[in-house]
């Protein structure tokens, strides 16, 4: 699997960056009371927050991220960021346009500004996160096919802030068959003894 190590600038201190296709992920750590003016990033963005919280504004519409929540953020969406007093710690899965809009000729995507506290986005992004640190042969698939999922709601008007219990979503069965071919495909390469590529 090819992967990228990457000079990429986020606002506080990257420990990591890799890109598989279109999907760049990134750890990055905040310092205690920091705050970042009105700002945009220009790839749409899940954010896993592993340590600490920060409050995230979007004009009137307010998301205030706590530890093993998600937030979701469209690209170029502007925003302030407020951390609080301790260090903030987070996984970010960013997703480049060329990406997305492949994606968007096969599904509606969320378009809005979403934090998930608990459930399905919750556990699929920490998966996410377990990909990038044991890269093989189906990382992209495997990577794909979450994202795509994670980015297709079941029904019109669930795209709006939630800061309580997150919708359902569902796959198409496209997104279903993606992602178990790349889970009998990595199982093919254990039986056969094959080692996953160690990453660069």
């Amino acid at each position: 699997m090819k992967q990228k190590p990457l000079n990429y600038n986020h606002l506080g201190e990257t420990n990591m960056t890799l890109q598989i296709g279109g999907v760049i992920f990134t750890q990055v750590a905040y310092s205690p009371k920091t705050k970042f003016p009105k700002h945009s990033h220009r790839n749409a963005c899940f954010t896993l927050i592993q340590q600490g919280g920060y409050v995230e504004s979007f004009g009137n519409k307010i998301i205030e991220a706590k530890p093993n929540s998600v937030i979701f953020r469209p690209p170029e969406e502007s925003h302030f960021d407020d951390f609080g007093s301790s260090k903030v710690c987070c996984s970010l899965i960013e997703l480049d346009n060329e990406w997305l809009d492949q994606v968007r000729h096969q599904a509606a995507l969320i378009e809005e500004p979403l934090i998930f506290a608990t459930g399905q986005i919750v556990w699929q992004a920490t998966r996410l996160c377990t990909e990038f640190h044991q890269i093989d042969d189906v990382s992209q698939l495997a990577l794909d096919a979450l994202l795509m999922e994670m980015l297709s709601p079941t029904k019109p008007g669930i795209n709006k802030i939630s800061h309580h219990t997150p919708p359902t979503w569902r796959a198409a069965p496209a997104q279903h068959a993606a992602w178990a071919a790349a889970r009998r495909a990595r199982c093919a390469l254990r039986r056969r003894g094959t080692p996953p590529p160690a990453p660069a």
